[in-house]
């Protein structure tokens, strides 16, 4: 049982507790406006991701240099804490800068695709989610198609892979 003197105190940490968790958390990251730091923001993140990943992101980069087209790939999670909901984006402005282009090229030597999709495509939508955003020049359903061609020119065989196919003569038409 609570004494007299210790009511404020739990009525604060009760009131805490509610606002923490009904509070919300948004977070955009994407490169700073100085080119400095924006040098050192690709640099790191770059460096966080996977090579097949890396890899379409190189061709869909160089796409859109020979577009004269921007756009820019969007990977959102939402998830719960404690606290609340957190949500982050992560914005990948394409074309890549040119030292961020060589950096990740730089990554991809003596790399090669594996397997029918990429390991970015994995991950249940509830945890991530990639979507694509038109920029001068290209809308946002050519901007997605543009990256489903780079996977392609990156050696991965989403759903056109012959082992995906049914086997017609294995199972033939019924009347």
């Amino acid at each position: 049982m609570l004494r007299q003197s210790q009511y404020p105190v739990a009525v604060l940490i009760s009131a805490l507790a509610i606002v923490g968790c009904a509070g919300d958390q948004y977070v955009t990251d994407a490169p700073p406006r100085s080119a400095q730091e924006a040098d050192k923001w690709w640099a790191e993140t770059l460096d966080r991701f996977e090579p097949d990943f890396l890899a379409v992101l190189c061709v869909a980069s160089e796409a859109h240099r020979q577009n004269g087209t921007t756009a820019t790939c969007i990977e959102s999670f939402s998830g719960r804490t404690m606290a609340g909901w957190y949500h982050r984006d992560l914005r990948l402005p394409l074309p890549l800068p040119d030292t961020a282009l060589a950096r990740a090229k730089a990554r991809l030597v003596g790399w090669a695709a594996t397997g029918d999709q990429p390991s970015y495509d994995r991950l249940p939508p509830w945890q991530t989610r990639w979507h694509w955003e038109g920029g001068k020049g290209c809308s946002d359903q050519k901007a997605e198609e543009i990256w489903q061609e780079a996977e392609k020119k990156s050696g991965w065989r989403r759903g056109d892979s012959k082992a995906a196919e049914p086997d017609a003569a294995a199972d033939p038409p019924r009347d």
